[in-house]
């Protein structure tokens, strides 16, 4: 309990620890042993649907509304090409030249990764904590209003609806720079 309230104190208000607790194998390492996972919201619909849910702006890609919808089973196939073990150099912002070993740099070491999981998801509800938001059923809504997360009822409040959310989740074992972000940027052009 006391944990999260020290960090509480430190972090920017954007970032916050809501628990903290012990593992049960205090041998630790990060290095080749962890899954990591990236998650990335897009939201699509009318813009005055999007524009009255700012919030939403901070904690996904907006997508302009002239685009079309996104295809979800084909985006789903296309990630599913990226799944395994890859050279991502071309899919993200680490130097050519630095990558092959032309600079004694940390980005020198291989460009090869392995990808456990990629999954597009349309969901129905999200809860958006840092942001007090809650995506629910196409539209947005504080927290404490919303049905899925409030033990009260909702107060009727307007909820912006007609947005339509799509969930990314990339999992690996490590990553590049800006590896994910052009993923996901890749899988849209789908």
């Amino acid at each position: 309990e006391r944990l999260p309230a020290a960090m509480n104190e430190v972090l920017p208000v954007d970032v916050r620890c809501r628990r903290a607790f012990w593992t049960e194998d205090l041998q630790f390492y990060t290095r080749g042993v962890a899954v990591k996972t990236y998650t990335y919201y897009l939201a699509q619909g009318p813009a005055s649907s999007a524009s009255r849910c700012s919030s939403l702006a901070l904690g996904a890609w907006l997508l302009p509304e002239s685009w079309t919808t996104l295809d979800q089973e084909a985006m789903r196939q296309s990630a599913s090409t990226l799944l395994g073990v890859h050279d991502f150099l071309p899919l993200s912002s680490v130097p050519a030249d630095e990558a092959a070993g032309g600079a004694p740099s940390k980005s020198s070491r291989s460009t090869f990764r392995e990808l456990l999981a990629i999954a597009v998801e349309q969901p129905e509800h999200v809860n958006l904590g840092l942001l007090g938001v809650c995506f629910w059923h196409g539209g947005m809504l504080p927290i404490e209003e919303c049905p899925s997360c409030s033990t009260s009822e909702a107060s009727g409040s307007k909820m912006t609806s007609e947005l339509q959310l799509t969930r990314i989740r990339v999992k690996g074992k490590g990553f590049l720079k800006h590896m994910v972000r052009r993923i996901v940027g890749l899988l849209v052009e789908v």
